[in-house]
């Protein structure tokens, strides 16, 4: 779904409340791309994502976005049953998975893939999707 400006401010606000309800420790994201032109009010056009290019310490030392801090890095399994509840159409899903296996060069858990589209009731796709 693409982020106009106040969906982004909504969407940073919410993380930021995570953190805090986690009681983890501050940070601050060095963002770069569309995300941070919109929250500077640079440009209007909506984008896809937030693009963290770096770490900035409190000290303003700069180091490396990967991996995430556990924090901001979601290190326990998605729920297959909050999935299953959203009820992907068959072309939804698709393009989620050609998205995910372009996206994300080497992905380990893909041999996973057709047991998630049997569950999910798309197991039409396991022949597209495997090729």
């Amino acid at each position: 779904m693409p982020l106009d400006a106040q969906h982004l401010e909504e969407a940073l606000q919410l993380v930021g409340e995570l953190l805090d309800s986690r009681r983890t420790e501050r940070f601050r994201l060095v963002v770069c791309g569309g995300s941070a032109l919109l929250a500077q009010n640079l440009i209007s056009r909506p984008t896809n994502d937030v693009d963290i290019l770096a770490l900035m310490s409190w000290e303003q030392e700069v180091s490396s976005a990967h991996p995430l801090p556990s924090a901001l890095n979601r290190t326990e399994p998605r729920d297959l049953n909050d999935l299953t509840a959203l009820t992907p159409s068959a072309d939804e899903t698709e393009e989620a998975v050609c998205w995910l296996l372009t996206a994300i060069p080497g992905l380990t858990q893909a041999h996973h893939l057709p047991d998630l589209l049997i569950h999910l009731g798309h197991a039409d796709l396991i022949p597209r999707l495997q090729g």
